[in-house]
């Protein structure tokens, strides 16, 4: 693993050095979320001038698509890997990178204190709340202590202990093999089949069979981590949704162990807000996959397709964010944070009523263990499939923190969430050709991304959409807000608030 050291050679701070360590992130400019701060008198720099990354095996530098331009060794770059002693010129001053491997024997278990190797670091600890580590034995005591947890409370909240399962094709009584795996009661928005329906339907599919477990339907969608299919569970007939993991986002062993430790930590925390994991697998000895719920009601951007103007009602999307803060609150409580809130990472179930649905987070943890693994922060900015438009949900705190990022980043793009169904726009201003040019090459758009996520203050809600409640307009702007510690930094606060719009305009969930 490496660190970088930072010297300030020439400039306003001359003699200053700065130590980045592993997978962190340092932005050089004169705003206020830059790590080394330029004074204002240098107008050669931006506000958000260039990003230094180091990576476990790299140190990388990025221009963010400033006026003057970024120069390692006097040669002007985009993005560059660096070498030891390389000068780094960023208007009138010159820094010298230093780079050296980090020593990990210092790391020990936060429970039994046994020192931990390389492999361990980052695989068995919670990165998210930087509270230490353990190794792999701990963390399975740990694991084991979790699956003793009673979720009697939470099956009887969700109306499912003694529930009659029936087939959703033909309406034959299929309990006793929906049961069969002892589960049923677990997942009660799933829906089933009975196996004579599951013949019908697998003879016209073209798809082969994910493995000996699960038949392939249908396809669902594709994302930057791989393709989802709709599936059915052999055994149980239980309908689900299967993740196939793309194999260039599983590189190492490394990743593969974090991908078990999310997909096996996941899966025990059940919460009705929360989809849930199933299964976990992997074919051909490359391809991996996950198994969740199978939400019938489709993703938020779906509902916002078939609604007129591609808005929604102020009441459901309210009441939809709340059920995603009380998702991220289990997570949170949990020590999770899910750093990838967005639309299309809310599945919605069909409504018993017109306009009442029950919103789940899906992918939580996993972004961070594939997508993210081994990738900058400028990786994800250019990534196709659906990353790219991830970036507009950031807030600025998980930029320079992504690693140990804390749960108001998740609490902001909650919020740019509900401004975003509200008025089906982001909080800034982006032309229309803006993701367009973004896949291609982001060095030929105008502003960078992520200083358009760093700078640009966001547009009150009301100018975008002066006809929705004032209560839920001051909730929305707080929300979205880039001024550090002014906007919500825990999921009960934001939550009561809404409760409170919906108490105050008369809206019944």
């Amino acid at each position: 693993m490496l660190n970088m050291t930072i010297e300030i050679v020439e400039g306003l701070r001359k003699g200053h050095r700065f130590t980045i360590g592993n997978t962190e992130t340092f932005i050089v400019g004169r705003s206020e979320f830059s790590d080394l701060q330029i004074g204002t008198s240098d107008m050669l720099v931006s506000r958000n001038h260039c990003m230094m990354e180091v990576h476990h095996d790299k140190c990388v530098v990025t221009d963010l698509n400033s006026k003057n331009g970024t120069k390692v060794n006097g040669r002007k770059v985009t993005t560059t890997v660096l070498n030891n002693m390389d000068e780094i010129k960023v208007g009138n001053t010159v820094m010298r990178v230093i780079i050296a491997k980090c020593e990990m024997h210092s790391l020990v278990c936060g429970s039994c204190g046994a020192v931990l190797s390389e492999d361990d670091f980052g695989i068995y600890g919670r990165d998210a709340e930087n509270e230490g580590h353990l190794c792999a034995k701990c963390w399975d005591k740990q694991l084991k202590s979790m699956k003793t947890v009673d979720y009697t409370s939470f099956f009887e909240l969700a109306g499912s202990k003694g529930k009659t399962f029936i087939c959703c094709k033909c309406s034959s009584d299929v309990s006793k093999t929906a049961d069969s795996d002892g589960l049923a009661n677990e997942f009660p928005d799933s829906t089933y089949m009975c196996h004579n329906c599951i013949d019908l339907q697998v003879k016209n599919v073209n798809i082969n069979d994910m493995d000996k477990n699960y038949f392939i339907l249908d396809e669902i969608g594709r994302g930057g981590m791989g393709i989802v299919f709709k599936a059915v569970h052999k055994k149980t007939g239980r309908i689900c949704a299967l993740k196939k993991i793309h194999p260039s986002t599983t590189p190492d062993t490394r990743t593969i162990k974090i991908f078990e430790r999310e997909i096996l930590v996941q899966s025990n925390i059940i919460h009705p807000n929360l989809v849930r994991i199933m299964d976990k697998g992997v074919v051909g000895g490359n391809i991996y996959y996950f198994v969740m719920e199978y939400i019938q009601g489709g993703s938020i951007p779906s509902l916002m397709k078939n609604t007129k103007g591609m808005v929604l009602a102020p009441k459901t999307a309210t009441s939809i964010t709340i059920d995603v803060l009380k998702g991220l609150q289990a997570m949170h409580t949990s020590g999770f944070v899910h750093r990838d809130i967005k639309p299309s990472n809310v599945l919605l179930s069909s409504p018993a009523n017109e306009g009442c649905y029950v919103a789940k987070i899906c992918d939580y943890g996993l972004a961070k263990s594939f997508v993210n693994s081994g990738n900058s922060m400028i990786d994800i900015t250019k990534t196709k499939g659906g990353l790219a438009g991830s970036i507009l949900y950031m807030s600025p705190e998980i930029i320079s923190n992504f690693k140990y990022a804390k749960p108001p980043v998740d609490l902001y793009s909650a919020g740019v969430t509900l401004y975003f169904m509200l008025t089906c726009k982001f909080t800034v201003n982006i032309p229309d050709d803006f993701f367009k040019k973004l896949e291609k090459n982001v060095s030929k758009i105008q502003r960078h991304p992520l200083d358009i996520i760093l700078d640009e203050a966001p547009i009150p809600i009301l100018n975008r959409k002066p006809d929705i409640p004032k209560s839920l307009a001051a909730v929305v702007d707080k929300a979205v807000t880039k001024r550090i510690g002014k906007g919500y930094r825990d999921a009960g606060e934001f939550i009561l608030e809404l409760e409170g719009v919906m108490e105050l305009e008369g809206w019944n969930k």
